[in-house]
């Protein structure tokens, strides 16, 4: 408990070391979540709401350590903040890489040294909150291990306790000079980083245009997904009066599906005349269809996207049934990189409730110059 105290508190002190900690546990923690709980925005908004929070107070406290004006206390927070509601707006595992951009104010803050060297830190933290419960079990537990030496006749046990107590004290303030004496005098490397960088405005100046470029990248990237997804579902509106056949014929013919490739799992791969990619497996008898469209969002929610063992699950266009037992899984061309990717470096996947063993996967793809491309 006083431990959370301590992470919640705005009043204390973090040194370098678990200012890093707190930080970038945050950015993983947010990635994780995000990626477990993707179809649920107000689960993800809290996540984000209460891992920006835990960043913001532990700035604080960083920048109460080195000393340092609170003007910026609140940017990587709001950073964060703002990179993770584009995240979850975009719903797409490229823009994950936009929370470089609170990690790069964090790993600025951590060129400071502390600048309270009479503090006593427990755990990287100094304040109002005590921790020394925490120190004195792991004194206790350090004590408990060492080896006590046996002593000479006449001398009682109390009195070697007492010389135990009086050496690991002289010890530890000994070693506290020293560490003091090293600090004082200790290169700091990442002083010297942030000097260097704030005396190079070419390097800002092209730190500044990379992050812009990978902004609009981002972005752009995102939108042309959305688009195409527009385009798909123009597609695929379809009458009800039509014959499923007959439409399936026309937009994703077999005459289309070209470059199969036999996986181990008893799945073929196939890739259309854009290189969109096509998931093919034999199954239980289902009815001739339409299992899931993205033109609609109607249908079995197990098809709406292919799920790997970790990563990111990545939606499908379209799922059918023909014959009864032949599943097709049709995927965006914009996907493809990465979708084969996945089955290449993953250890299986589940599509429509069935999973699949990618063991020997990339063996296979590698071997075909169809699909190593995506790979290499």
């Amino acid at each position: 408990m006083q431990f959370f105290q301590s992470i919640m508190c705005l009043k204390g002190l973090d040194n370098r070391n678990r200012f890093s900690a707190i930080a970038f546990s945050t950015l993983i923690s947010f990635l994780l979540l995000a990626n477990m709980f993707n179809e649920h925005f107000a689960v993800n908004l809290v996540i984000l709401v209460v891992t920006s929070s835990i960043l913001t107070m532990s700035t604080i406290r960083r920048l109460n350590d080195a000393k340092l004006s609170s003007n910026w206390q609140y940017i990587p927070g709001v950073i964060f903040f703002i990179s993770g509601i584009i995240i979850l707006l975009l719903n797409n595992s490229l823009s994950f890489w936009l929370l470089l951009l609170p990690a790069l104010p964090c790993a600025l803050l951590l060129t400071y040294p502390s600048k309270h060297k009479s503090k006593q830190y427990i755990f990287g933290y100094a304040g109002p909150v005590d921790l020394s419960a925490y120190k004195e079990s792991q004194f206790n537990s350090h004590r408990a291990s060492q080896r006590i030496e046996p002593t000479l006749a006449g001398g009682t046990t109390e009195q070697h306790h007492q010389a135990i107590d009086i050496h690991t004290h002289t010890s530890t303030e000994r070693l506290g000079d020293i560490n003091e004496d090293a600090n004082t005098n200790q290169f700091d490397l990442g002083e010297l980083i942030r000097i260097k960088f704030l005396q190079n405005k070419n390097l800002q100046k092209g730190l500044l245009i990379s992050i812009l470029v990978f902004i609009v990248y981002v972005l752009l990237d995102s939108f042309l997904l959305s688009n195409t997804d527009e385009v798909v579902s123009n597609q695929l509106a379809i009458d009800k009066s039509t014959p499923l056949n007959t439409t399936k014929q026309q937009l994703f013919s077999s005459n289309e599906l070209e470059y199969p490739l036999a996986m181990p799992d008893n799945f073929n791969l196939y890739q259309s005349t854009f290189k969109g990619i096509t998931v093919h497996w034999q199954a239980d008898e289902e009815s001739n269809g339409t299992l899931w469209a993205l033109a609609t969002a109607e249908g079995d929610n197990s098809c709406k996207t292919i799920s790997f063992n970790k990563g990111a699950p990545i939606r499908t266009i379209k799922v059918v049934v023909e014959n009864s037992i032949d599943y097709y899984a049709y995927f965006s061309p914009l996907d493809s990189k990465e979708l084969v990717k996945a089955l290449a470096d993953r250890g299986s996947f589940s599509l429509c409730g069935y999973k699949f063993s990618l063991k020997g996967s990339q063996a296979a793809l590698g071997k075909n110059n169809a699909y190593a491309s995506f790979i290499n």
